[in-house]
């Protein structure tokens, strides 16, 4: 089992900050959050997933698990095709 930090906790850190606060802590794993007002975005390209996953490798921090936040949809509580988009987000991070 590795230690980890979500990055709700953190507020609005970004990607850099988080990763920094985590290898000065000594954590070995983060939650990262996507979210349409954050530096991870819900709707990043491969070649952006790309880069958080080198980030979080040049770190030493391990991707334990993501959290997305789609901008909240009040009338309807089906699956919308961000969640394809975040499901892709999670296998480009794992690899």
């Amino acid at each position: 089992m590795k230690i980890g930090i979500t990055q709700i906790i953190l507020g609005n850190t970004s990607l850099g900050d988080t990763l920094t606060l985590c290898a000065e802590a000594g954590y070995e794993a983060v939650e990262l959050v996507f979210a349409e007002d954050k530096d991870l975005r819900i709707d990043m390209s491969i070649a952006e997933l790309d880069d958080v996953a080198a980030a979080c490798r040049a770190a030493g921090v391990e991707v334990a698990s993501v959290i997305a936040q789609p901008k909240a949809d009040r009338k309807s509580t089906r699956l919308n095709s961000s969640h394809l988009v975040i499901s892709y987000a999670v296998f480009c991070l794992k690899k």
